[in-house]
C-alpha cells in the first residue's frame, strides 16, 4: 500500500494528465462524430442568388447583428389557395377560374390585377378605390383584412406613410413564427395604399401562406462579417433611389454602370422568398445603405440601396447556374418602382 502511495506521489502529474486525456479524447471523438453525422444529414441546397461578375466592396462601418447558429429553411409547395380569387369576386364579382401557374393580367373598369408565378407577387389597383365591408383606417384593420381574405393571422405593419390621397402601409406577414418578405418587395410582404375613405387604391403582396411553407431542414448560419469578406459573394442588389443625373447620362453609359462600393447604415435578419426557380424561404441578411455607382468613364453616382445576402453557411450552398428560362437581374438596373 505504501509503495502505491509513493508511486502516486512520485508520478502525480503524469497520472493526472493521463486521466484528463482519458476523459477529453473520447469526448472530442464523440463530439466530432456527432458533428460529422449532423453535417451528413444536411442536404446542400441551391444558392438563391447568382455569383456577382463585378466585386462590391461592402463597408459594414462597425455595424453588427446577432444571428443564430442555425436557421430553418422552408420549401415552398403549391396548395389549394383561392384567397385572391375570393377577393376579386368580392370586389369585382369576377368569378372566372384563374390559373396561378401562368402570368396573369386582368383589367376592370377602374383598375387591374396582375400576378407573376415567378416571384409570387400580385398587384391590385383601383383608381377610385374599392370598398370592403369595413374601412381600413388603422393597423388593426390591416390585420383583419389579411386574416379574412388571406387566412394570415398575424402581420406586422412597419411603416405608415401619409400620401396625397390617404395612407400607405408597409409590412410583413408572420408565418411559422418568422418574419417573411419578398426580395421583389424590398423585403416586405405587402404594400397597401388606401384613400381618405379607407378604400384600397393599391395592394402589392406576396402570395404565400403557412399552407405553402413546408419545413425542409435546419442549416448552419454564417455571420455577415464572414460573408462580406468575399466581394464577389452572391447577393441581390436593389437601388431604391439614385441621384437624378444618373438618369440623364447617355443610355450606353448608363448600361455600363455598376456598383463598386457600399456603405452600410442598418441590418436586419429575416426570412426571404426569392423566386420559384429557387423555391425556398431562406434566412437572409437585409442591408440598407448607400452605394457608389460608376460608369465606364469613371463618373460616380450615389444611390440608396438594399442588399440581400442569404445567411446560410456557404459550404452548404450550391452555385446557382442560369437556366434557359432565367435571366440575371442587373444590380443597377433593378430599380424598385
Amino acid at each position: 500500500m505504501e509503495r502505491i502511495k509513493e508511486f502516486i506521489k512520485k508520478y502525480k502529474v503524469p497520472i493526472l494528465i493521463g486521466i484528463i486525456l482519458g476523459i477529453v479524447v473520447p469526448l472530442l471523438f464523440l463530439f466530432s462524430k456527432k458533428k460529422a453525422e449532423e453535417s451528413s444529414q444536411i442536404e446542400n441546397i441551391q444558392s438563391p442568388y447568382f455569383s456577382e461578375t463585378e466585386a462590391i466592396d461592402i463597408d459594414l462601418q462597425e455595424i453588427s447583428i446577432d444571428s443564430p447558429q442555425k436557421g430553418k429553411v422552408y420549401k415552398v409547395v403549391e396548395s389549394e389557395n383561392n384567397t385572391i380569387a375570393t377577393l376579386l369576386n368580392d370586389l369585382y364579382e369576377y368569378s372566372t377560374p384563374m390559373d396561378f401557374t401562368q402570368e396573369t393580367y386582368i383589367t376592370f373598369g377602374d383598375g387591374a390585377f396582375s400576378y407573376s408565378p415567378e416571384n409570387r407577387v400580385f398587384n391590385i389597383r383601383s383608381e377610385d378605390g374599392f370598398p370592403l365591408w369595413f374601412k381600413i383606417e388603422q393597423k388593426e384593420d390591416i390585420s383583419m383584412f389579411f386574416e379574412e381574405y388571406f387566412s394570415i393571422e398575424k402581420v406586422e405593419v412597419s411603416e405608415s406613410i401619409k400620401t396625397e390621397k390617404g395612407y400607405q402601409y408597409e409590412g410583413n406577414y408572420i408565418l411559422k413564427e418568422v418574419n417573411i418578405g419578398s426580395v421583389y418587395l424590398d423585403g416586405l410582404s405587402f404594400i397597401l395604399e388606401v384613400n381618405s375613405e379607407g378604400e384600397i387604391l393599391l395592394l402589392r403582396g406576396l402570395f404565400l401562406s403557412e399552407d405553402n411553407m413546408q419545413e425542409y431542414q435546419s442549416m448552419p448560419v454564417a455571420t455577415l462579417e464572414e460573408l462580406v469578406k468575399n466581394p464577389n459573394y452572391p447577393k441581390m442588389v436593389f437601388n431604391t433611389q439614385i441621384e437624378e443625373r444618373y438618369y440623364q447620362q447617355n443610355p450606353m453609359l448608363r448600361a455600363s454602370s455598376r456598383m463598386d462600393q457600399y456603405f452600410l447604415e442598418s441590418i436586419s435578419y429575416m426570412y426571404i422568398f426569392n423566386d420559384s426557380m429557387n423555391g425556398y424561404v431562406l434566412p437572409t441578411y437585409k442591408l440598407i445603405g448607400e452605394g457608389r455607382i460608376i460608369n465606364s468613364k469613371e463618373e460616380k453616382f450615389w444611390s440608396k440601396s438594399s442588399i440581400f445576402i442569404c445567411s446560410v453557411d456557404p459550404s452548404y450552398l450550391l452555385e446557382r447556374i442560369v437556366e434557359d428560362e432565367e435571366y440575371i437581374v442587373d444590380p443597377v438596373a433593378a430599380d424598385l418602382p
